[in-house]
């Protein structure tokens, strides 16, 4: 039987919704990764090394080949920059990255958070979504500081690791109240998300720009192309061919099919 999330509770500590996203030359996704955990998630299980849920370093969907933290670190088109604080718990990482080749630079935000509170990170991502989270980080970036409104001034949120929505009922998700800032859609690279994750986006007026439609592996690979795709200002549909063709690449899977993992908008 589901837990049920008492998502309101957990929303008591956020900081107030920005009113209004100020101009800036950039743009920010805020992604949210729920480290992989074998003893706290209805996983199917991974290694130990891989599925300790407070070691970020090895983690499967961070510090691992095709985690976030790890796959961004060394690809090509970003670049790793300073990050002036250090987060509270339950994040237990955070870190930032700037594009290189695209036109309007595009930040990433990533935070990792302890696996056995993915619950806090559910609750935080959805906060985000629905313009009820405020988050300001500075950066250093060529001899520069930069401060970036993430959360609900992100333009973008994504959600990467286990679909929480599998173990947690959400009983009241946040809803966006017109007039307040919020992120103009998500990514959402968990099992099944479509389906799981189109309730409390709706509540969030927050549209899934990329979502899934079976089980998959959440790795950094489609969401790198899916963000790449969306800086490009590529719509949804390419945003979904992106990503299901990184997936299959990585996969060794037909491009079709991997393809086909993917979707874009709200379940029907």
């Amino acid at each position: 039987m589901k837990r049920v999330l008492a998502v309101a509770a957990l929303l008591l500590a956020s900081k107030p919704a920005l009113s209004a996203r100020p101009p800036r030359d950039f743009r920010v996704v805020h992604v949210f990764v729920a480290l992989c955990d074998n003893d706290h998630q209805g996983i199917v299980k991974v290694s130990k090394l891989l599925g300790d849920g407070k070691d970020p370093e090895h983690n499967l969907y961070w510090g691992a080949g095709y985690g976030v933290k790890t796959f961004f670190a060394r690809s090509p088109d970003w670049s790793e920059v300073a990050v002036g604080t250090t987060p509270a718990a339950p994040i237990l990482r955070r870190a930032v990255f700037v594009s290189k080749k695209l036109a309007t630079p595009v930040y990433v935000v990533a935070d990792a958070y302890d696996g056995e509170r993915i619950d806090t990170a559910l609750a935080d991502f959805l906060a985000a979504s629905a313009g009820k989270k405020s988050l300001q980080v500075k950066v250093t970036h060529n001899d520069k500081t930069v401060a970036l409104d993430a959360a609900a001034g992100a333009d973008l949120v994504a959600w990467v690791g286990h679909d929480a929505l599998m173990d947690f009922a959400v009983k009241k998700p946040p809803e966006h109240v017109p007039g307040t800032v919020h992120p103009d859609g998500a990514i959402v690279l968990a099992c099944l998300s479509q389906k799981y994750f189109t309730p409390v986006l709706r509540a969030a007026d927050v549209e899934p720009l990329v979502a899934t439609t079976n089980f998959m592996a959440p790795e950094a690979y489609s969401l790198d192309a899916a963000i790449r795709s969306w800086g490009a200002g590529e719509p949804p549909s390419k945003m979904r061919v992106a990503a299901g063709k990184a997936y299959a690449t990585y996969q060794k899977i037909a491009d079709g099919s991997g393809i086909g993992l993917f979707a874009t908008g709200f379940a029907k």
